[in-house]
């Protein structure tokens, strides 16, 4: 029971949600707030509450999926279906119960750390909507589509609201003599935009896997609707709009010294624009579902290597 349990709720995935708020705390919010000699006010643990509540909301969530999910498993991948063979419906809605309620326990406290009451909500928010995904939204033409994308963000946001909070509690009118704020808001915002693209485009990819169970089920996803080229079209253009934000960033939007600029090119065109084409030609080569599932493994490199351009900015700034 216990080893379906660490299955059902993804552990690489809850992995990389820790990293990356783990991340943009101490590889972007904390370098930015140094660069203006500001005093960094965010106790650890409350970064450390940040991490529980988002991993154990994010596992709930994804036991609920599974939950509402088990005809369309059972045609798209039948080997991995948990819930209704080892363990029962009951004890898989007791689990997402606990995970859930935990979550947001810590994130009640995190709230209460910063004193900002609107992370709690943010929180809330995100358990409504993965229930509300899992449910109905994710059978709907773009809509569960677009759900995940943005809450492909919270991780990030969820920082962001914290040390805007923090930092009202130390500096409070100062923040509106200067532009500290708005450049940790658009350092984080920028990653956050990077997430929510690529996880769209990685949802849109996986529905191309999973267009048998969903067509089967009439679920009414993008590749069921519109057909796989079309489908492939979109999301090859969302591609090249994240290959020209990734660049407009790099050689327009962000004050690199020169003596970075090599390095930050290279990250570009090796780190990012290179899988990002070599995923594409996978895309339009793509026949099978398995073909679809490389596609989208590439896709989450890609959304690590993002991440990990947080390394440039630390040293950067």
């Amino acid at each position: 029971m216990i080893r379906s349990l660490v299955r059902l709720i993804r552990i690489p995935n809850l992995l990389f949600l820790g990293i990356l708020i783990w991340v943009m705390e101490y590889w972007v919010a904390i370098p930015v707030l140094r660069h203006a000699h500001w005093e960094y006010a965010m106790p650890w643990w409350v970064v450390m509450l940040i991490i529980v509540s988002t991993l154990f909301i994010a596992a709930g969530g994804y036991v609920i999926n599974d939950y509402f999910d088990i005809k369309i498993d059972r045609i798209n991948r039948p080997e991995k279906v948990i819930i209704s063979n080892t363990l029962s419906k009951d004890q898989a809605l007791w689990f997402y119960r606990i995970l859930t309620v935990l979550g947001v326990l810590a994130g009640g406290v995190v709230a209460w750390a910063v004193s900002s009451w609107h992370v709690l909500l943010l929180i809330i928010i995100v358990v409504g909507l993965l229930w509300f995904y899992s449910a109905s939204y994710k059978r709907q033409f773009l809509v569960g589509n677009l759900v995940i994308a943005c809450l492909g963000t919270t991780p990030i946001l969820l920082v962001l609201l914290s040390h805007l909070a923090v930092l009202r509690q130390h500096y409070g009118a100062i923040m509106a003599y200067t532009d500290v704020p708005q450049q940790l808001c658009i350092w984080m915002l920028g990653f956050a935009a990077f997430a929510c693209l690529g996880t769209w485009i990685r949802e849109m990819m996986k529905d191309m896997e999973d267009q048998n169970g969903d067509r089967e089920l009439e679920c009414h996803s993008l590749p069921v609707v519109l057909g796989d080229n079309p489908t492939r079209g979109i999301i090859t253009a969302l591609m090249v709009l994240m290959m020209t934000l990734a660049g407009l960033a790099v050689f327009q939007w962000l004050p690199f010294p020169h003596h970075w600029t090599d390095a930050s090119v290279r990250f570009l065109v090796f780190g990012l624009w290179t899988p990002m084409a070599a995923d594409l030609v996978l895309l339009w080569c793509a026949k099978i579902p398995s073909d679809y599932r490389s596609v989208q493994q590439v896709m989450r490199l890609i959304l690590f290597l993002g991440t990990m351009f947080s390394y440039v900015i630390m040293r950067l700034i």
